[in-house]
């Protein structure tokens, strides 16, 4: 029995062994396997806050930009592409803190200057606003993670506005690869080198070690951000509100599909009525975008405006914001006048 067993065994072995070295082959040709060698360290990094998944590298400087996932120059000291802002709000000035993805990140944008968060500066001051805008979003982003690194990063600069900047896939995590990328990191460094110098020769056995034993508590951790919480998150931006007593504006972007010939795309009004029904205040930009698009280039492509369409979004949003807060130039015009009248008498 002992000897049929050995040799059953004995033919078994070459099958297994070919049928292993076709898994490989097939694992390495389709690219199943995670990498993990030298992994590149960027922009980004995991978050403490599972809610938020992934975060801004402080300090950051970058050469490149051009992706989605990236931005030339160096980040401020919380990571965002913005200049550095103190924390306790000057005396006398009016503070709004953007919220929102790669669209409010700037994403082709050489200059930070070409961005709505710093045309909408420029516009408000120059209106006799004395604003001071504040970009927090990040590349991917969805509502949850925005609200979320408010939450975390943005409600000690006590705003009086927080602008959400939403685009039409909100609704869901859009990061590409950064969330992967970072993962894999995560597991590669929970690997013990024993097991590392091993996984690194074979694909199969990455495929399976990574896909089946260490991933499945990392990627259970961060399986909210794959839902829709947007109406959730937009009632914990309306308890924030209350609390820290800052209002709110909801700016709908449109791409490139949000309008055609049967007319608007309904998630834009959708949208709108989510955030009215929280008692926020509202600005598509839909039908701008699409009377300036017949004389202007106004998308990167499906999603990200053009220097030009910023240009327009943040004029849009300051004429808005001073709307909602009844600051216009005629406005400060009369109460200069009013405090001149005063003073000569």
């Amino acid at each position: 029995m002992a000897r049929r067993l050995k040799k059953t065994c004995m033919l078994a072995l070459p099958a297994l062994a070919a049928g292993l070295l076709l898994a490989e082959a097939a694992v390495r040709v389709l690219g199943l396997a995670p990498e993990i060698g030298v992994v590149r360290r960027g922009r980004y990094r995991l978050s403490d806050n599972p809610l938020i998944g992934y975060e801004l590298v402080p300090n950051y400087r970058s050469f490149r930009g051009g992706e989605m996932t990236d931005f030339k120059g160096k980040s401020n000291s919380l990571g965002f592409r913005d200049r550095e802002h103190a924390v306790e709000k000057p005396d006398g000035v009016y503070r709004v803190i953007v919220i929102g993805d790669s669209v409010a990140q700037g994403f082709g944008l050489e200059d930070d200057d070409e961005m709505f968060s710093a045309v909408m500066e420029r516009e408000l001051l120059a209106a006799g606003c004395n604003a001071e805008v504040l970009n927090f979003a990040v590349s991917g982003y969805n509502t949850q993670q925005e609200v979320e690194t408010l939450k975390a990063k943005g409600l000690r600069y006590d705003p009086d506005m927080v602008v959400v900047a939403y685009c039409l896939n909100d609704w869901r995590q859009s990061c590409g690869y950064i969330m992967d990328h970072l993962l894999a990191e995560e597991s590669k460094h929970r690997v013990s080198a024993g097991i590392m110098s091993r996984l690194k020769f074979s694909a199969l056995a990455r495929l399976v070690y990574f896909r089946f034993v260490k991933p499945a508590a990392l990627t259970d951790k961060y399986a909210q951000l794959n839902e829709n919480t947007v109406e959730k998150y937009f009632d914990i931006l309306a308890g924030l509100g209350k609390e820290h007593s800052f209002d709110v504006l909801v700016v709908v972007f449109p791409n490139t599909y949000s309008w055609n010939e049967k007319g608007y795309d309904p998630r834009h009004k959708a949208v709108c009525d989510m955030a009215h029904g929280k008692g926020f205040a509202t600005l598509d930009l839909v039908s701008l975008f699409e009377k300036e698009s017949k004389e202007n280039k106004m998308f990167l492509d499906i999603w990200h405006p053009t220097a030009h369409g910023h240009k327009v979004a943040g004029r849009a949003i300051a004429e808005a914001v001073r709307r909602m807060n009844k600051v216009s130039v005629e406005v400060v015009e009369r109460f200069r006048q009013r405090q001149g009248d005063e003073l000569e008498r």
